[in-house]
């Protein structure tokens, strides 16, 4: 995650996450000593890469589902 702090940020205004992603968040923060912060931008980077992988090969589980 080095590598985003020398690219231009976007703001995003607050997140809400039900109580199952708080909880998630909560022990990937702990077990990793890593800030809420950092590991938001690491899962929405990863994240985002497999979804567009996912439509590059046609695999139709990598797009986001309408909740």
């Amino acid at each position: 995650m080095d590598q985003i702090a020398s690219v231009t940020t976007m703001e995003i205004p607050p997140l809400w996450v039900t109580d199952e992603v708080e909880q998630l968040l909560l022990e990937a923060a702990e077990k990793t000593g890593k800030s809420h912060e950092e590991i938001l931008e690491f899962c929405l980077e990863h994240g985002i890469h497999k979804i567009l992988e996912g439509l590059e090969t046609g695999e139709s589980n990598s797009e986001p589902q309408n909740v």
